[in-house]
């Protein structure tokens, strides 16, 4: 992984780590925007239900998007990370985000 950035819904960064972490924050806010509009069209397919995740897949990098109740998580990847593995996480951290408002 080559970087995380946690946003609000509005693109908002919150938090981030990782190579590159001073990246251009416009960047991350126009992704954030593009996973809440997907989000919300596919969302009136019915019978899929409620928006998890989106991969993207771009020349030189996958941009895997977790939407958690009020924030989004953006993973950063190079084309040579294993992006099964990657995604494999994410019912982790979505039950991690559910700890986190309980408490």
């Amino acid at each position: 992984m080559q970087r995380i950035v946690v946003t609000d819904k509005d693109g908002v960064e919150v938090l981030k780590a990782g190579e590159n972490a001073d990246h251009d924050p416009a960047a991350t806010s126009i992704l954030t925007t593009i996973f809440s509009q997907t989000a919300q069209q596919s969302e009136k397919v019915e019978g899929l239900g409620k928006t998890q995740s989106v991969l993207l897949s771009y020349d030189r990098c996958y941009v895997l998007q977790i939407g958690m109740e009020m924030l989004v998580i953006s993973i950063l990847a190079g084309k040579d990370a294993k992006i099964g593995t990657i995604m494999a996480l994410v019912p982790s951290l979505k039950d991690m985000s559910l700890l986190g408002l309980q408490n």
